[in-house]
């Protein structure tokens, strides 16, 4: 039997389209073949919902109308056109009977991948991949990119702190303040969609699938209930307060153009706070603020991961 070699096309970076073969997702995301994991038999995960199965199960819908095309053209075809010559030969004894063979071909069927919105690296098996959104598993290792998209966001964190040293007062302010609010926003994104991915973990998944990060006070204590997981045990009660403490800043920031007010005060516990005066933060808090997110997000994740969850 003659083997069909085919090359499918890949988009500007190299990467190939591949397809969920769950019904209930059909998610499209994109790979480059040689990186990631090496051997042979390997299983594909899809970053969305998490199936698993073999990669030649992950066909998208063009890629299988190439690989149509390309059948018919090398191989129904010819026998077509073969078989209609023999026909049109065997009509030539045939006085008062005509018949014309008219030869077939099918064109190869073309298309270009699908342009998607986030290039990733898994940082554990160092396969390149893209996908819609955000957060993913990775389609080789299985492994869900959540701390390493936190850790990224806390490293622009950083470089953004890093200019408020040389700007000028306004400008600083608006950096700071940015800042706060991205290391809150981050966290926040990454603790729901770890609380998304293990809902079924939870003795209340769709509960456990709405929990808030913005206070971090009452995702531990969701965290506590639904999961039995003591987010703040990762950190001296000192830290964990000052974690808090923080974590409120952000609301007069986001409502009150950083004007203190009556609800920050009561629950934000700070003694420099003063209701119609500006919140006060700093540079060096909100690095600190920073370090701390990354210790409970490794904590967080280690957690389900050991548990066989992410």
């Amino acid at each position: 039997m003659s083997t069909i070699k085919l090359r499918f096309p890949t988009d500007d970076k190299g990467l190939v389209g591949r397809e969920c073969p769950n019904n209930d997702c059909t998610g499209l995301f994109k790979i480059k073949f040689g990186t990631g994991l090496e051997g042979t038999d390997l299983l594909c995960t899809c970053p969305y919902c998490g199936h698993k199965a073999s990669q030649d199960e992950f066909w998208t819908h063009d890629q299988l109308k190439l690989m149509r095309s390309e059948i018919k053209r090398q191989v129904v075809d010819p026998a077509i056109n073969q078989m209609s010559q023999r026909l049109e030969r065997s009509f030539r004894h045939h006085r008062g009977v005509t018949y014309k063979a008219n030869r077939i071909g099918t064109s190869l069927f073309r298309y270009s991948e699908t342009d998607l919105e986030t290039d990733v690296t898994c940082d554990s098996c160092t396969l390149r991949y893209a996908i819609y959104g955000v957060f993913a598993f990775c389609p080789d290792c299985g492994r869900h990119n959540s701390q390493q998209i936190l850790n990224k966001n806390l490293d622009v964190v950083e470089r953004m702190l890093a200019m408020a040293n040389d700007a000028d007062a306004d400008v600083a302010e608006k950096i700071k303040e940015d800042a706060l609010e991205n290391v809150v926003s981050a966290f926040d994104g990454f603790g729901r969609e770890v609380c998304r991915v293990n809902a079924n973990a939870a003795s209340e998944p769709a509960e456990a699938k709405e929990i808030s990060f913005q206070n971090v006070a009452g995702a531990e204590r969701g965290l506590r209930r639904l999961f039995g997981f003591d987010l703040a045990s990762c950190l001296q009660a000192d830290a964990w307060q000052f974690v808090k403490r923080s974590f409120q800043k952000r609301h007069p920031f986001a409502h009150k153009m950083g004007v203190v007010d009556d609800k920050y005060v009561a629950k934000a516990d700070d003694p420099h706070a003063v209701v119609g005066r500006k919140v006060v933060v700093t540079v060096d808090e909100i690095l600190k603020l920073a370090g701390l997110v990354r210790l409970l997000g490794q904590s967080l994740h280690s957690h389900f991961s050991g548990g066989g969850g992410e």
